[in-house]
């Protein structure tokens, strides 16, 4: 049992912690949104940038390779040009799907801006991010029928950089 006295101060405090957890959540949903596309929920450019630093210095600290791809879609400007934004951007969330369902939990995956995206798949061989890249192509092109016509089918080109620890290379380079 709570006298009154007891019971006014738990009230008190009760308000300020109210306050303060809506101040965490709020929070918490202010950065979800400064570092998530909001269109495909990946990381937007500015976090991917951020967290790619922070991965390169892992990698080159446990010696471990990692490879970086960038994957541009071809064709897109026709398919919003010819179907409206909304099928674009439906377009967009599919590959964005596609390319986190070729990547690990623990890889870095990004859309951009637009129509490009990246990838580092974090302790990962050439070889390895060559086969994803490649699965990624496949899965595009088959998004293509759907989306596009054969003048101008969607497709992706996708540039792929290879990081060897040791060699002292910074992530512009």
């Amino acid at each position: 049992d709570w006298n009154d006295d007891e019971q006014a101060m738990l009230d008190a405090v009760a308000g300020h912690l109210a306050i303060a957890m809506r101040q965490i959540t709020d929070h918490k949903e202010l950065e979800r949104l400064s570092t998530t596309d909001t269109l495909t929920g990946l990381m937007n450019r500015r976090a991917f940038q951020s967290d790619l630093e922070t991965a390169i210095v892992r990698a080159e600290r446990n010696e471990a390779p990692g490879v970086l791809l960038f994957i541009d879609l071809d064709n897109f400007k026709q398919i919003n040009d010819s179907n409206g934004h909304e099928v674009g951007d439906n377009v967009l969330r599919d590959v964005s799907e596609m390319i986190r369902s070729r990547s690990r939990k623990y890889d870095l995956v990004a859309r951009l801006g637009g129509d490009e995206f990246a990838v580092w798949f974090d302790n990962a061989s050439l070889p390895l991010a060559i086969e994803r890249a490649d699965e990624i192509i496949a899965q595009i092109s088959d998004l293509a029928e759907n989306y596009s016509n054969d003048s101008t089918p969607l497709g992706a080109s996708i540039g792929l950089a290879e990081f060897v620890p040791g060699l002292g290379e910074s992530l512009r380079e």
